[in-house]
């Protein structure tokens, strides 16, 4: 798809870009060529389900040669360029001719506004193409008008649509749900190091003694950012380079029992029950190694009077998606042992992973990374109700383990990872410009593996996503399928942002 010359050979009349269970997504260099020349529905199309050979060729993606022997192409040693041929145009479209706006569908802020907003999409795209396509695939999306008509009127949650609503995807008559206490979130609790540790991202510029007008300064200009949780860090700032690892790793440790306390308590009061009832936690945490591991301290701790024959798993090395795993790990306890309540946790101490030297402060890498992380902890309790009890315990929500689902992308191992800064013998974490990209093409592997499974995922009404940022952002959005500008779909996100 990036080269000049572009010919389908192959008998087969309808292109996809992979079947499952294969899934990778285009490289930069397919998406600055010709695949560029789609528009952003039909390009996922072509992603998930295919596109037609004769489409591909309308859009002057691929020229058709379906009927020609593969061999001719190996009888010359060098093929001539040739230009995708223009197809005729039928009369400019506008967005009077594509008005296929559903009935009244309410939406909330972090949805996906459909309608209108979708067609100019579309007349944004064919301008992008230098009107060299045909619109007759667009004239062909819109004669499915009446199906989501139907679509809409018979659903009023607020929500997005998966590919905008334009994708061939089955109905489904019945949206799968939970078993109401088939693993029930019924408590929560959050922790920080306390107000008293809580800067501005002015202060924490003017403790890492960035000057004014120096550029590195810009990054802790961002509105995304007001204010974050970070224990002793004007302690160590004061002199960088009396701070060991051996004084990291305390701090860790030190400030992630105090969390775990504090969370794990607030957790079982809102759950209405006893620490002493826990059977099973889970910690994970990134921002330090020990061992023994965290849960071993809570079980220690007094306070909360843990029995000793609690169950423990500490989880590390997860990065941003730990938690989900912590949280996994404990649902998959509590759905195997019903009756029983389990605990996750996750604590992080990021300022107990600062680097800040001679060297490592003139690293923009460094830099970046000062400037996002925080002190945080969080505690979920989860309770699978046995087969004999008549009322399960009121709960936030039911997240049976069956349900969760991940993938690992292996090509982004070396662009979110800790190296040793030798300079200060320390970890640092090193995180790639690249990161958006990998975290958007696995929403796009998740969301076609689900597809492939059978799991309606253009039923979801509401999607989660750890963003960090506006690029994560951008990048996400079309590989959870939604449609258009960020500013314009998501406002609500990206004010928060």
């Amino acid at each position: 798809f990036a080269g000049k010359v572009r010919q389908w050979k192959s008998p087969v009349k309808k292109v996809c870009w992979c079947q499952p269970p294969f899934w990778y997504s285009p490289g930069p260099e397919a998406m600055k060529g010709s695949l560029n020349r789609l528009p952003v529905a039909a390009l996922r199309r072509l992603l998930l389900v295919g596109l037609s050979l004769a489409e591909l060729q309308d859009w002057g993606v691929l020229e058709d040669h379906s009927d020609s022997l593969s061999s001719d192409s190996s009888q010359s040693g060098v093929a001539n360029a040739v230009a995708a041929p223009s197809p005729s145009l039928t009369p400019e479209p506008t967005a009077a001719s594509f008005d296929f706006a559903p009935g009244a569908r309410s939406r909330g802020l972090d949805g996906l506004s459909r309608a209108k907003s979708i067609v100019a999409e579309y007349l944004d795209d064919l301008t992008a193409c230098d009107r060299s396509a045909s619109v007759k695939s667009h004239e062909k999306l819109m004669t499915r008008k009446q199906s989501l008509v139907n679509m809409a009127a018979g659903s009023r949650e607020c929500g997005w649509e998966y590919g905008g609503g334009l994708l061939d995807l089955p109905e489904h008559e019945n949206r799968p749900q939970a078993k109401r206490g088939s693993c029930s979130l019924v408590g929560y609790g959050l922790a920080t190091p306390g107000e008293e540790h809580c800067w501005t991202q002015a202060k924490v510029a003017d403790m890492l003694k960035i000057p004014e007008d120096h550029p590195h300064r810009s990054l802790f200009k961002a509105t995304h950012i007001q204010k974050r949780y970070l224990a002793d860090l004007e302690r160590d700032l004061k002199d960088p380079s009396t701070v060991t690892l051996t004084r990291l790793r305390e701090k860790h440790l030190h400030w992630a029992q105090i969390m775990l306390s504090d969370a794990i308590a607030q957790a079982c009061t809102d759950a209405g029950i006893d620490p002493a009832q826990l059977r099973h936690i889970s910690v994970c945490s990134t921002s330090g190694y020990l061992l023994p591991g965290l849960t071993a301290y809570v079980a220690k701790d007094r306070k909360l009077g843990i029995s000793p024959d609690i169950h423990r798993q500490d989880i590390v090395g997860m990065g941003c998606h730990a938690g989900l795993n912590s949280f996994k790990s404990a649902a998959a306890w509590a759905t195997a042992n019903p009756g029983k309540y389990a605990i996750a946790c996750g604590v992080e101490v990021m300022s107990a992973q600062y680097v800040w030297g001679d060297v490592s402060r003139k690293s923009l890498n460094n830099v970046i990374c000062n400037s996002l992380f925080g002190d945080g902890c969080f505690a979920a309790i989860v309770y699978s109700a046995p087969p004999g009890q008549d009322e399960p315990p009121k709960a936030y929500l039911d997240a049976p383990a069956s349900w969760w689902s991940q993938v690992v992308d292996t090509k982004a191992l070396d662009d979110m990872i800790y190296h040793v800064e030798e300079s200060e013998n320390k970890y640092r974490f090193d995180l790639s410009e690249l990161a958006p990209y990998h975290v958007a093409q696995g929403h796009n592997a998740m969301l076609r593996a689900a597809l492939y499974e059978g799991i309606p995922v253009h039923y979801i009404d509401h999607v989660v996503v750890h963003t960090g940022g506006r690029t994560v952002l951008n990048c996400s959005m079309p590989g959870l399928g939604l449609e258009g500008d960020p500013a314009k779909q998501v406002p609500h996100t990206v004010a928060s942002l």
